[in-house]
This record gives structure tokens, sequence and C-alpha cells, in this order.
């Protein structure tokens, strides 16, 4: 650091003559001085100031090391323009969900519609159950109306799908909040596309028993695959989901593999608590290994700093040989387990991508939990520190 030379100041010396007047004569009340009093003798001229001193130089000394930047923080869902839309919490069945997905179907966008907090839907279930089993109202049966196909791995030849309902733009069984022309946002990993509303379809599975409304948004592109995040709205289009790029586990540190499969086997446990030893251990004896384990950093609260999917590959003669769930990695070097697939065995649990909904600078965790008999997309949102889970869409029996 360059230093500034230090400057002496100068002592200047005042200097006042006989026909100097002090402050009371100026006042004009005191009497000038007597002629007795011996005047004062000229002050001596002020010493010239001393040259400044001068200041050496500092000494160069060797460079210092450079230091090094810290990583650029991980690419993430609030890395980018967030569509900043509040998020109900889970618990709070009062107000509509705001996050919805769209699939592929017939070669046609649809958002299919399964979370229905805070919407009437009395309407629709009469109407719906009006033509349950029957070949249904004006759209009901036919060609068209084979029932909802699913995303793909989704659904399973054993279900039985009841019959699509359409619903007119002005049909009283038509939700409010929901009509034709509406705005809508398809949200993935290469940007945002804006659609509009073009009908309405309902229906309650034969399988499930759920009820699903689905919003048909017109042609899909040739190749579209699903699900895509659907939100209302024509928001960003730069608004994108992410997905970082994968770690090894070994790149925590300090064991990560060993706190990895002891963080699920803890879960297993948990969730198998009623089921038999034998069953527990069949589970717990599936071998996880560093291939097995995919890390994402993300932007998460409470100390949590990536996120983990774990999913097995089962050999051709272990028919349950399948184990996968979702974990956070935290700063302290903790492993903790969140969800495990819905079928433990033969389900998996697989990242779809990151995106910071509400814009509160963490990160929504969007993945799909499938198995042989259904598929589900469910978000993870935050109420604090705490994560919870929503399901976006699906069905399973």
């Amino acid at each position: 650091m360059n230093r500034s030379p230090v400057t002496m100041g100068l002592l200047t010396a005042v200097l006042c003559g006989p026909s100097c007047t002090s402050a009371e004569t100026r006042q004009g009340d005191a009497p000038p001085a007597p002629a007795s009093v011996v005047e004062s003798a000229p002050a001596a001229e002020p010493a010239p100031a001393a040259e400044p001193v001068p200041v050496p130089e500092p000494v160069a000394g060797p460079e210092p090391a450079p230091v090094e930047a810290p990583p650029s923080p991980p690419e993430a869902a609030s890395a980018l323009p967030s569509p900043r839309v509040e998020l109900p919490a889970v618990d709070d069945r009062t107000r509509p969900a705001v996050v919805f997905a769209a699939l592929v179907e017939r070669g046609q966008w649809a958002v299919d519609i399964v979370d229905f907090a805070g919407v009437d839907v009395g309407r629709l279930e009469t109407r719906l159950g009006a033509v349950e089993g029957g070949g249904g109202e004006e759209g009901g049966g036919g060609e068209e109306d084979e029932g909802y196909e699913g995303y793909e791995g989704g659904g399973g030849e054993g279900d039985s799908y009841g019959a699509p309902v359409v619903l007119k733009a002005k049909d009283p069984a038509l939700p409010v909040g929901f009509a034709v022309g509406d705005p809508w946002t398809l949200v993935s990993t290469t940007g945002s596309e804006h659609v509009l509303a073009k009908g309405f379809e309902a229906v309650v599975m034969g399988g499930s028993g759920d009820l699903h409304l689905y919003v048909r948004l017109g042609k899909a592109p040739r190749k579209a695959k699903g699900p895509r995040v659907a939100l209302r709205g024509h928001l960003d289009p730069s608004i994108a989901l992410v997905v970082p790029k994968a770690m090894k586990p070994a790149e925590l540190g300090g064991a990560a593999l060993e706190r990895v499969v002891a963080a699920i086997g803890s879960a297993i446990d948990r969730e198998l608590a009623e089921e038999t030893a034998e069953f527990r251990e069949l589970v717990r004896s599936v071998r996880i290994g560093e291939a097995d384990i995919r890390v994402f950093p993300g932007r998460f609260p409470g100390g949590r700093t990536h996120v983990i999917f774990v999913q097995t590959t089962p050999s051709d003669e272990d028919e349950f040989g399948v184990l996968s769930g979702m974990l956070f990695a935290r700063a302290d070097g903790g492993i903790e387990a969140f969800a495990l697939a819905s079928v433990l065995g033969t389900g998996t649990v697989a990242l779809l991508g990151l995106l910071d909904v509400d814009g509160d600078g963490f990160d929504e965790v969007f993945y799909e939990d499938a198995y042989h008999e259904g598929w589900y997309l469910e978000m993870l949102q935050w109420k604090g520190d705490e994560p919870a889970s929503r399901v976006v869409t699906g069905d399973g029996l």
C-alpha cells in the first residue's frame, strides 16, 4: 500500500503593535491605557520552519500469495428469473394450488390437475357420477375418449379408466377460475412456452377413483416430451427448470458414501417398522455403490447444500433389487433422508429439475416417483427451513 509523506505544520506568531486595540476598547466603554504603562517590545521574528522530515519509502517485500477465488456458486434455479408465485403451504387446504404439470396426451398438451384444495368441484363430481359406467355425455365414449394414458412410464395395463367428459366453455360443472382462453406458461429445462386454454375434460379414474381435470392447450411439438411445470399466466419466457451437473458423492468429502447409506438405511427402518424383519432385511440387503448416487448442488435453507438421489440397478435374478430415495447433504456434513420411493424394492425417485417458484432465493425440487402401477410428479417446497412435498400430478393404484 502507498503511503503519503508526513507534512510538518508551520507555527505562525501573530504580532500586534501599539495601534492594536483590545476587545474592551472596541466596546467603547474602557478608558485608554495610562501613559505609565510600558509598551511591550516587538515580538521576535518567528524561527524558520523546519524542513519536513522525509518518510522513508516502505521496503518492498515479497509479493503476497494470490488468494484463491472461492468456487462459483452452484448453478441453481434461483440464479435464473423466478416466477415469483406465492406458494400456499402444503397443509393449507383452503387455498388453491398454483403449480401444475402438463403432459403430452394424444399429441396435445394437457394440464392434468389432481390437487383441488380450495376449489369447489361438487358440480363436477356430480356430473361425472351421472355418467360413470356409461357412455358419458358429449365427448364421453368414442375414439377420442379412451381415457388418460398418462406420461411415459406411468399408469399400467391393468388400470380401468373412466370415461372423460368434455366440458364446454361455460359449463356450470367447470370449476370457478378456469376458462377457455386462460394464459398458461409451460416450463422445461430449455425455457418457457406460452399457451392458451382451448378446452376442458374431466374423469374419475376407474383404478384409483381420483378426479382429474384436464386443461387442453393445443398441439404439442412432434418431439415434445412431458412433463412440463405449468403455471397460470404468461410469465417471463426465460424461466426454466435447472438440472445442475451431477457430482460424485466423494466430492462431498468425509466418507459421504457411508453416510448416505446409513441415512437411507435409517429411513427404511422407519418406513418398514411394521413390516416383518425378513422383509426389512431383504430391502436393506440391497448394496448401494457410488454409481447409484447422484449429487446435485442447489440453494436450500437450513444449511442444506446438495440434494441427493439414490437409485440402484437390480440384477436379472433380483426382482426387488431397486432401492431409491431423495436426501439432502448439509454444510456440517450431515445427511438427511427426505423421501423414499412409494414402492420399496421396485419404485424409483428421480430429479426433474429445480426452480425457485416463489422468488425467496431457495429452490423447490421437482421429482418423479414411479412404480409399476403408477407415476407421480411431486414438488418439494419449503416452510421456513422445513421441507414438505405436494403432489403436482399423477395417478396410481
